[in-house]
């Protein structure tokens, strides 16, 4: 959801909301929408023929139907070009959609209602046909709001026609669109409460993840026990195995003796398989708060230092090289406490790092800079990569779950929708600034 600002008018903020929708819709029936545009973009000519062999009567929508065939093809003609320029795609794909669903069909209800000669003649198949291209666009614009916004506008223009023609039946009029209007009304309605729109299918995509969370919770929180159980139980006797050890070398009784290097080792390599299991343990609680719906509430009365938050991420997050290792750093120029569990600020703080990281190895001279800052009451983390950026249009997005510009498998969507909203359950906000090319920054800001 773009941010929206108290300076702009209501207009504008009603071209925004129907731009979001859009976007929304389009990313949710992609897969499908080419298809249809392409089977409307063919069969649309064909229709024009038929129609003037089995009504030849009829009044003409051929020009319509040429439209409407043009906007299809340029839905699927260029790909690359869309791509480019999603808020642009977005548009046009609302204006082809109400233009060939609503549009189209309303205008050949209305017509062949005000010209008809004869109302006993005049068949269902308009209205039924009507009914059919609501349905569709009803489940291609999976946004309530956006369809009823499309419908009343589509509606509208397709009428205006009848107030130019000359002597129109009237009669004919009102039996094949105002009575029925009550049923189609109730129907929109019907299908706009049930149909699956794109915040059902988040929902769903949203309990699918948490229950596949907690089945590897389930799965993993056993044998970690075990193995922190084991470590537990070893590190109670360690230090006498190691005593026990040292004097038998004293008594010439080992061989080939170990150095006090190993030694220690030994001694800190059971004490790493413990840190270990609770950083596994750590791991398996972020993946169950990322798929919650309101994660940190339950531990807004907790408290910890914004410093010990960000070391305690840098320290748990698993580098590939020493180049990743030395790009990050630490600036604490003024500490402050959060009010939060500390588990949740880490794994937000955890989720940028990743991110900073990945993209600033793009970059000549890599670097993620992660800084406390603490003014009166602005307090607030930030961490700023050197990466290629991100474009305007993805800012406006990126918090949302479950999207992602990474390609398939290689990203959930679910990092910076968690960190959202962590940063809103314990009354911060979070925000991305970026110049598309040089550096992304994303600021944390604490009550």
């Amino acid at each position: 959801m773009r941010s929206v600002s108290p300076q702009d008018s209501l207009l504008t903020r009603f071209g925004h909301f129907l731009v979001d929708e859009a976007l929304q819709s389009r990313k949710y029936c992609t897969p499908s929408l080419n298809r249809l545009a392409a089977f409307i973009a063919i069969a649309m000519p064909l229709s024009i023929v038929v129609e003037r062999l089995i009504a030849p009567e009829a009044p003409s929508t051929a020009s319509i139907r040429i439209v409407a065939t043009l906007l299809c093809f340029g839905v699927v003609a260029f790909p690359s070009f869309w791509n480019k320029r999603p808020e642009a795609a977005a548009i046009y794909w609302m204006f082809a959609v109400s233009f060939t669903g609503i549009f189209l069909f309303s205008c050949l209800l209305f017509l062949n209602a005000a010209l008809t000669q004869n109302i006993s003649h005049a068949p269902t198949l308009w209205i039924l046909q009507y009914f059919v291209a609501l349905f569709i666009t009803m489940q291609v614009l999976s946004s309530p709001a956006l369809f009823a916004v499309c419908w009343v506008t589509a509606t509208a223009a397709s009428a205006s026609p009848l107030f130019v023609l000359e002597n129109p039946n009237w009669a004919a009029v009102k039996m094949y669109v105002v009575y029925p209007a009550p049923v189609i009304l109730s129907a929109l309605v019907f299908g706009a409460a049930t149909a699956r729109n794109s915040s059902i299918i988040a929902r769903e995509k949203l309990q699918t993840a948490a229950s596949i969370g907690l089945n590897i919770a389930h799965e993993l929180r056993t044998p970690l026990a075990s193995i922190r159980a084991f470590s537990d139980g070893t590190n109670k006797h360690v230090p006498r195995l190691i005593e026990g050890y040292r004097k038998a070398v004293d008594a010439g009784l080992v061989g080939d003796p170990l150095n006090g290097k190993q030694l220690r080792n030994v001694a800190e390599g059971m004490r790493n398989i413990k840190n270990e299991v609770e950083y596994s343990n750590t791991i398996i609680n972020m993946l169950l708060i990322s798929t919650s719906e309101r994660p940190g509430t339950t531990a807004i009365s907790e408290t910890c230092m914004a410093s010990a938050c960000i070391r305690e991420a840098a320290q748990r997050f698993p580098f590939n090289n020493d180049v990743e290792r030395n790009a990050l750093r630490i600036d604490i120029e003024q500490d402050f406490e959060i009010k939060g569990a500390e588990l949740v600020v880490v794994h937000v703080l955890f989720n940028l790092i990743k991110n900073g990281v990945r993209f600033a190895m793009h970059s000549e001279m890599p670097e993620v800079l992660v800084r406390a800052t603490a003014s009166g009451s602005d307090k607030m983390i930030s961490v700023r990569d050197s990466g290629p950026g991100i474009e305007k249009h993805q800012q406006r997005v990126i918090f949302e779950r479950f999207y992602t510009t990474q390609g398939i498998g290689q990203g959930t969507g679910v990092g910076l929708s968690f960190c959202k909203t962590a940063m809103e359950s314990l009354g911060g906000s979070i925000e991305c600034l970026s110049d598309g090319a040089t550096y992304t920054e994303f600021r944390l800001r604490f009550p």
